[in-house]
């Protein structure tokens, strides 16, 4: 139990420390990359993460986060 206690709370955890890390650049503005600042990345530094930017910033955290936490638990099912 108590390794499961351990699990649920890293992932907890975890999740709060990444969301509360996202800075709003503009929080005016309707596309969700420029909003988060992604559009800054230098594409020459970080041409696969760039690539990603239309997937990342259409994430819904919440249920990425519930997805997640359903997979631990579902490996300390009996």
């Amino acid at each position: 139990m108590l390794l499961l206690y351990q699990v649920v709370m890293a992932w907890g955890l975890g999740y709060f420390l990444v969301e509360m890390r996202a800075m709003v650049v503009d929080p005016e503005d309707t596309d969700s990359a420029v909003r988060l600042g992604l559009h800054l990345l230098p594409t020459r530094e970080y041409p696969r993460l760039r690539a990603l930017l239309p997937a990342m910033a259409d994430l819904d955290a919440d249920a990425e986060f519930a997805a997640g936490l359903d997979a631990l638990l579902e490996r300390f099912a009996p």
